[in-house]
């Protein structure tokens, strides 16, 4: 009896093996289809409808690919996870979308329970698409997937890869598809508090991306603000970004220097006139200095890059003298 019941559990475990190498199948061949199909290559033919035809053909690959995301087969899910990624990222279609949605969000959010790290990225790119597709109506399905990209993106042992794409990710989701002032806020604070964990001086070579991602996600973000909430906010970061213009990385010293600039900006559009902070004088000064001298910069093109990025940057916060 023992060996019986033996073979038959070989027996099944063969089936399924095959079963799921069917699903692959499937599940390429539908990515591989959908990939093929474009409305860039579609011609109206009003006698024989082959436009028509060709829309359907790859509203209906699409739909099965979809199907596909929350599969069993990590191979399977990659794929269709990667074939509707290329078709949204090509093409606005927010009206076939619109009939999916809630199919589409809930597998995105059963395959990021399962995914690899591959898979979560691609996953975060779409989840940014669905918002861009849809816009505010999307709001409602992005609560899991922007809730992912909050954990993520305040975990400092995710690779720095991943948090930068949290980092933009939860950004472009929330300029695209949240009207709560309350939760703009809350993703404000999240970048924020993400970006000033950076030391202003001696930065690390690791923070240095995760710094740039966030502090200029949380820069676009600032434009959502009305201008009581952006005085608050300037008044309580404003110091903080400003030590940055001192970073050891080129980098971060020039993304610091941009989101000032936009900062500038936005207050003289909030206080009807120039605008100077507390620590105007000295934000100028450095600027200026950046922009003609280079002595931090290890090497030729870092002090180029340095001295034309602040060159730009220095004339757009001067214009408040």
């Amino acid at each position: 009896m023992p060996r019986k019941r033996q073979g038959v559990n070989k027996a099944k475990a063969r089936i399924i093996a095959v079963q799921d190498d069917n699903d692959d199948d499937r599940a390429s061949c539908a990515a591989s289809e959908i990939s093929q199909i474009s409305f860039d290559d579609i011609s109206v033919d009003e006698e024989n409808g082959n436009a028509v035809s060709d829309v359907e053909s790859l509203e209906e690959k699409l739909k099965e690919c979809i199907d596909n995301m929350s599969g069993k087969s990590s191979a399977a899910r990659l794929a269709a996870l990667k074939s509707v990624h290329h078709c949204f990222s090509r093409h606005y279609l927010p009206t076939v979308l619109e009939n999916w949605k809630v199919t589409f969000a809930d597998n995105l959010d059963r395959s990021v329970r399962k995914c690899t790290q591959n898979e979560l990225e691609v996953c975060i790119h779409l989840a940014t698409l669905l918002a861009l597709q849809l816009g505010t109506d999307s709001c409602s399905l992005l609560c899991k997937m922007m809730s992912v990209m909050r954990n993520n993106l305040t975990d400092n042992n995710r690779l720095p890869k991943l948090r930068c794409l949290c980092a933009t990710s939860l950004a472009l989701c929330t300029f695209a598809a949240v009207e709560e002032l309350e939760d703009i806020s809350d993703a404000i604070q999240t970048l924020g508090n993400v970006w000033t964990q950076t030391k202003p001086v001696s930065t690390s070579a690791a923070s240095v991306p995760v710094f740039c991602a966030a502090v200029s996600s949380w820069a676009v973000l600032l434009t959502q603000l009305p201008a009581p909430y952006l005085k608050d906010t300037l008044k309580n970061y404003l110091p903080r970004l400003s030590a940055y213009l001192e970073s050891s990385s080129v980098d971060v010293r020039i993304a610091t220097g941009e989101t000032l600039a936009l900062i500038y900006e936005l207050a003289r559009n909030v206080y009807g006139g120039p605008f100077h902070a507390e620590n105007h004088q000295y934000v100028l000064s450095v600027m200026q200095e950046m922009s003609v001298a280079s002595e931090k910069c290890q090497t030729k093109r870092d002090r180029r890059v340095q001295r034309s990025s602040f060159r730009d940057i220095y004339a757009a916060v001067k214009v408040s003298d």
